[in-house]
């Protein structure tokens, strides 16, 4: 967390923590099989200025974090890389805010309007079933929870950032794996035939 505000200090930014920036992750639920837990999962960041009281923006900081979750990874979108004066490049990850969590962001010379990709946060998930339990897992921004840090902003004043995502791990239906059966069966014996 000092670290992360060593950054804002220098970048001459100041948090906030009233929320009006949001975070929207795509997907924003992802469905996986307990029986067949992917390793990682992908998925893109991207913040908006629709809440902001001006609709532009050329700061951006989050934090985004998991309790639950494995924040494996964030590789910035290379527009942002481009067109940023300074960027936290590369990302701080496990700051303390969350169980796992990276720090992110930078601020441009120009402004942007949003919606605008920021980057992409890979997930990590565990390898066997053992490591979650069924249910909704959750990963998200909160400037409200990480004391002002997530924020979004045009020259010094900044709002707060929020958004959640979801991983929920479910086990298939029986109905729905008793139809899959009857479907390879029946490609079995039209193949046989």
């Amino acid at each position: 967390m000092k670290t992360v505000a060593a950054i804002l200090a220098i970048a001459g930014l100041a948090a906030s923590s009233a929320v009006a920036g949001t975070v929207s992750f795509d997907p924003a639920l992802t469905e996986v099989n307990i029986n067949n837990l992917p390793t990682s999962i992908p998925v893109n960041v991207t913040v908006d200025t629709a809440g902001l009281t001006n609709d532009q923006f050329d700061n951006v900081t989050a934090v985004i974090g998991s309790d639950v979750l494995l924040i494996q990874d964030f590789t910035y979108n290379p527009d942002f890389i481009t067109r940023a004066d300074f960027i936290t490049n590369p990302p701080l990850y496990n700051n303390g805010i969350y169980n796992s969590d990276v720090f992110v962001g930078g601020f441009d010379g120009g402004v942007v309007q949003g919606p605008y990709l920021l980057g992409v946060l890979t997930i990590g998930l565990p390898a066997t079933a053992g490591g979650l339990s069924l249910g909704d897992h959750t990963f998200f921004v909160d400037s409200g929870r990480d004391g002002g840090t997530s924020s979004i902003g045009r020259g010094a004043g900044s709002e707060g950032l929020a958004g959640v995502g979801t991983i929920r791990v479910i086990v298939p239906e029986p109905a729905s794996l008793a139809l899959l059966g009857l479907g390879a069966i029946g490609l079995i014996r039209r193949r046989l035939s």
